[in-house]
């Protein structure tokens, strides 16, 4: 009995896919806090940013993707639900009606430079460019779109079906292009 609960486990953990739940404005932390509580998989990243007021400087971790929390989670209408009724959640992220998966690399890309700890900021969803990977350093392997400005390189990982990208200097590291990308460098 027990070999099967633990094979029924790792079935149920193969089956998990991300999501990216759409939350009000400024409610995102609460509700990740909330899901994890309630022992979902939750990934809700964030970044420092320096706040100016008049009489002082503060710094902030704020939402990489605003109104925005990542879940991962075996679908079903129980789980749809149970998640749809979290105070502050506005819906799903959908294509066609259907709740659409974010790419496991996707997410597993933006962990990464979350964990390296190399300042990252919220960039401007890109659908041209050259899409390049990191060769060497911590991020070897990424892959993301190449971007370049009088300031240097920035190297832009994007989660597609968020519409939503992040910003690194690319300044340190070797591209190379990827096959899958005809265009050149």
């Amino acid at each position: 009995a027990a070999e099967y609960a633990q094979q029924s486990e790792m079935n149920l953990r193969d089956s998990e896919q991300w999501f990216a739940i759409q939350t009000y404005s400024k409610h995102e932390s609460k509700i990740a806090a909330e899901l994890m509580t309630a022992g979902i998989t939750v990934f809700f990243p964030t970044t420092e940013e320096v706040r100016q007021w008049s009489d002082r400087r503060k710094v902030l971790q704020v939402p990489l993707f605003s109104c925005y929390v990542f879940v991962k989670v075996a679908l079903s209408d129980a789980v749809y639900l149970r998640i749809l009724r979290v105070s502050g959640v506005l819906r799903w992220l959908t294509l066609n009606g259907t709740p659409c998966e974010i790419p496991p690399e996707q997410v597993e890309a933006v962990r990464r430079v979350i964990a390296s700890g190399i300042a990252s900021s919220p960039h401007p969803f890109l659908q041209s460019g050259d899409r390049v990977r990191v060769h060497g350093g911590c991020l070897e392997g990424l892959e993301g779109i190449l971007e370049s400005d009088a300031k240097g390189n920035k190297l832009v990982l994007t989660v597609e079906q968020l519409h939503r990208s992040i910003c690194i200097s690319g300044d340190c590291y070797t591209f190379e292009r990827c096959q899958s990308d005809s265009r050149k460098v």
